[in-house]
C-alpha cells in the first residue's frame, strides 16, 4: 500500500503511468477536477460520489468529476477510510484539493491513513511545488516525468538529488522513480 506522485509537464505521460499503476493495482476511483482529455471517453463516468462506490463494487473503476469537490471528496474519504476495502483513489491534478498552505482536511486524513485501510492513493500534479507538507511527508514514491518550471528544478534538485538538465530533456512516457519518505 501506498502514496504515488506523478509529477510533470502537461501531456509529459504522468496521467497514462498512474492509470496503469492504478489497474494494475486493482479497484479504484479516478477523480477528474479539470475534464481531461485523459478521461473523456472513461465509462463508467459517474455523477455522484455514491454512483463512484457502486460502480466500484460491481467491478468497474469509475471516473468523478466532483462539482463541489469539499464536500463530495470529504464524503467519498471518509467511506472509503470506513469501508476498508483496499480502494484506491486516482487523483488527477491533485492542486485541486492538496497544496500548500491548503488541503481538503479529509482527503490529507486519508492520504495518512492509506497504509491502513488498504487501497492506495495516486497523483498527478504538473508541478513540484504544488505538494505541501503531507504530500511530502506521506509519499511513498515520486515519478518526476519532464520538468521545466526553474523553481521546481532547484527544489526536485534540492529535495530528491534529480539533475535539473536530465528532467528538462526527459520524454514524452519517460520518468524517473525516487523513494518517497513513508515506506
Amino acid at each position: 500500500m501506498g502514496v504515488y506522485a506523478y509529477v510533470g509537464c502537461p501531456l509529459s505521460g504522468k496521467t497514462y503511468l498512474a492509470v496503469q499503476h492504478a489497474r494494475a493495482r486493482g479497484r479504484f476511483i479516478a477523480l477528474d477536477f479539470m475534464y481531461a482529455k485523459s478521461f473523456l471517453a472513461w465509462t463508467p463516468r459517474v455523477e455522484t460520489w455514491q454512483d463512484a462506490l457502486a460502480a466500484v463494487f460491481r467491478g468497474h473503476s469509475p471516473v468523478w468529476s466532483p462539482e463541489e469537490p469539499y464536500g463530495e471528496v470529504t464524503e467519498l474519504c471518509i467511506q472509503l477510510k470506513t469501508l476498508h476495502a483496499g480502494i484506491s483513489l486516482l487523483v488527477d491534478e491533485a492542486y485541486n484539493i492538496w497544496r500548500p498552505g491548503w488541503t481538503l482536511k479529509k482527503f490529507g486524513g486519508h492520504v495518512r491513513a492509506t497504509q491502513h485501510h488498504g487501497g492506495n492513493v495516486y497523483y498527478t500534479t504538473q508541478r513540484y511545488g504544488d505538494l505541501g507538507g503531507d504530500a511530502l511527508t506521506c509519499t511513498t514514491g515520486y515519478y518526476v516525468f519532464r520538468s521545466t518550471y526553474p523553481p521546481d528544478l532547484d527544489r526536485l534538485k534540492t529535495e530528491l538529488a534529480l539533475d535539473p538538465e536530465t528532467l528538462r530533456a526527459l520524454p514524452e512516457h519517460h520518468s524517473i522513480y525516487v523513494k518517497g519518505g513513508f515506506q
